[in-house]
């Protein structure tokens, strides 16, 4: 199951919090500013375990990191694990608080 920003519904359903983001943002939303504009991303993840505490919620799962160089060329493609707390804003959305994650593999 590969799941986009969707709405949280019920703490046993496998749903991503509808998360923002922004290049203003300090932290992993500013990563995406610059480093990856010489290619088209794509990122796909799944939430083996999800759980909601109040204005918190907890996730882990694998994800894929596909990096396609836009003047073409053969995409670079990293596999991992991860571990996403998010926090419900004021306004119902959930924004990530704290990324984690690590590859399966060392880098080349």
């Amino acid at each position: 199951m590969v799941l986009r920003s969707a709405h949280l519904s019920s703490p046993n359903r496998r749903r991503s919090p509808r998360f923002a983001c922004s290049t203003s943002h300090r932290g992993p939303c500013s990563i995406k500013s610059g480093f990856f504009d010489p290619f088209q991303v794509h990122l796909s993840f799944v939430f083996d375990e999800l759980n909601v505490a109040g204005d918190w919620a907890f996730a882990r799962g694998p994800f894929e990191l596909r990096l396609t160089p836009k003047p073409g060329g053969e995409p670079v493609v990293d596999r991992g694990k991860f571990i996403d707390v998010f926090r419900r804003q004021g306004d119902g959305s959930w924004r990530f608080a704290r990324v984690i994650f690590n590859r399966n593999r060392p880098a080349a």
